[in-house]
């Protein structure tokens, strides 16, 4: 299997196209078929079947396993084939076509989330990691990949981020990120106590011993456990993913007036379709039926 993927696809990508191919290739093998190249007919018939179960987004991610591998190796792509984009449509009209949203750490969650710290590794490091999260909109395995040796400090107590790859910059040119003065504070606390100065800067932590780089599922959990110990509502923390923080650095940057391009920029969306996503409740709120209320006087 895995030599149908080549290197040029991300790790988490991989790792996606690996689990989707394999679901497919087992329905196929069900059905007596075979999975390379696969009969469009056969991929609309996976299409119906499993969306029974399964969210529209899983299924187009599905899709999209299926349309690379079968252009990798020089084979039609069948996800193309009217069967299957009307299976598809027949999917979206039972389901709708909209993906579920992080709830967002906005600038007061995160205040919240920072107050509790008993000095423990592990609370020293979940509060370096939250603001870094929140000053840098990072994806989770951007977070987890980031190197000590690659922040540099301002003379205002400011400083910058070196990202030397990301999800949107596979081939490596780097992108860098602000880290504000507080943010600082927070990673030469946990860098102090864990005692290591090179490496990764996130690292698993079970009790008092450093272990290796921090894997990215832990980042969601980090999270949450932040908003227990702080005493959140227990609905409100199980919302939390390693994407709350991106959600809500654009929904507050958004609301101090910051324009769509420099928040792109800031946590390296290529298109602003996500970004627009993350602050239409906002810019709903802000809108013209949110001003013809107020002008009614309907508005406290």
């Amino acid at each position: 299997m895995t030599n149908l993927l080549h290197d040029g696809y991300s790790y988490a990508s991989r790792r996606a196209y690996t689990a989707d191919w394999q679901i497919f290739s087992d329905y196929c093998s069900k059905v007596g078929c075979t999975p390379l190249p696969a009969d469009p007919a056969v991929v609309a018939n996976f299409v119906d079947l499993d969306g029974i179960k399964r969210k529209p987004a899983t299924i187009a991610r599905r899709l999209a396993a299926i349309a690379s591998i079968h252009r990798d190796h020089d084979h039609p792509d069948p996800t193309k084939a009217r069967d299957v984009r009307v299976a598809l449509k027949r999917l979206y009209r039972k389901k709708g076509r909209r993906q579920g949203q992080a709830l967002a750490i906005n600038v007061e969650t995160r205040a919240t989330m920072l107050s509790v710290d008993h000095g423990t590794l592990r609370e020293r490091r979940d509060r370096a990691l939250l603001s870094v999260a929140y000053d840098t909109g990072c994806r989770r395995s951007e977070l987890v990949s980031i190197l000590i040796e690659d922040i540099e400090r301002s003379e205002d107590g400011s400083g910058t981020i070196l990202l030397r790859k990301t999800k949107t910059d596979q081939e490596g040119a780097g992108h860098v990120r602000y880290l504000a003065p507080d943010t600082l504070t927070f990673i030469d606390a946990w860098l102090d106590l864990a005692r290591i100065e090179t490496g990764f800067l996130f690292r698993a932590v079970a009790g008092r011993v450093i272990r290796k780089q921090m894997p990215d599922a832990s980042v969601p959990k980090a999270f949450k456990r932040m908003a227990k110990r702080a005493e959140m509502d227990a609905t409100i923390a199980k919302q939390f993913s390693g994407h709350s923080t991106r959600v809500g650095m654009a929904q507050d940057m958004a609301a101090g007036g910051i324009d769509l391009v420099a928040i792109m920029q800031a946590g390296g969306w290529k298109s602003p379709v996500m970004v627009a996503r993350y602050v239409e409740r906002l810019n709903a709120r802000q809108g013209a039926a949110a001003k013809l209320a107020k002008l009614h006087g309907r508005v406290t």
